[in-house]
C-alpha cells in the first residue's frame, strides 16, 4: 500500500503544441497538395496564434514533416504524401518520442510492478493508434465532419 503523501500520478502528455501542430498538418494535408500554403492562412483557419505556429512549423521542418517554399507564392507543404506521415512521426518530430503516458519517476522498490505493467500496456495501445493514424486519415475525417456540419439549402 502506498503511504499518504505519495501520489501515483500518471500524466497524459499531449499538449497544446501537439494539438496545434496536428491542426496545421490537417490543413496542409487538405489544402497543400498542389501549392504551398502560407502560415498566416493556416493560423487563421486553425485558430492558432501565428507566432506559435511559426515555431511549430520550424520544428516540423527540421523533423522532415513539412518543407518550406520561399517567395511571394511561398509557404509550406508536406514533405511526404499525407498517407505516409503518421501522428507518431509528428510527435517524434516535435519532441523526440511518442510518449502519451508518463508514470511517476520512482525508485524501483517504490514502483508497484502491476502499475508499471499497466502504464506500459497503455503506452503500447497508444503507440498502435499513433502509428496507425496518418495525416490523410485525419484530413479525411475532418472534411467529412465539415460536410456534415454544412448547412443544407433546399429549393
Amino acid at each position: 500500500m502506498l503511504q499518504s503523501g505519495c501520489s501515483w500520478e500518471v500524466k497524459a502528455i499531449f499538449g497544446i503544441r501537439e494539438d496545434y501542430a496536428l491542426r496545421a498538418l490537417i490543413d496542409l494535408a487538405a489544402r497543400g497538395k498542389e501549392r504551398p500554403v502560407q502560415s498566416r492562412d493556416i493560423a487563421q483557419r486553425g485558430r492558432i496564434p501565428p507566432a506559435y505556429l511559426d515555431q511549430i512549423l520550424l520544428q516540423l521542418r527540421r523533423g522532415g514533416i513539412v518543407q518550406s517554399v520561399r517567395g511571394a507564392a511561398g509557404g509550406f507543404l508536406l514533405a511526404r504524401p499525407a498517407d505516409e506521415i503518421t501522428v507518431a512521426d509528428v510527435l517524434r518530430a516535435l519532441r523526440g518520442d511518442t510518449a502519451v503516458f508518463r508514470a511517476p519517476d520512482l525508485p524501483p522498490e517504490e514502483r508497484p510492478v502491476a502499475l508499471a505493467e499497466l502504464w506500459e500496456r497503455l503506452q503500447s495501445q497508444a503507440d498502435a493508434v499513433l502509428e496507425g493514424t496518418t495525416l490523410h486519415d485525419l484530413a479525411e475525417r475532418q472534411e467529412a465532419a465539415e460536410r456534415e456540419r454544412a448547412p443544407m439549402f433546399y429549393i
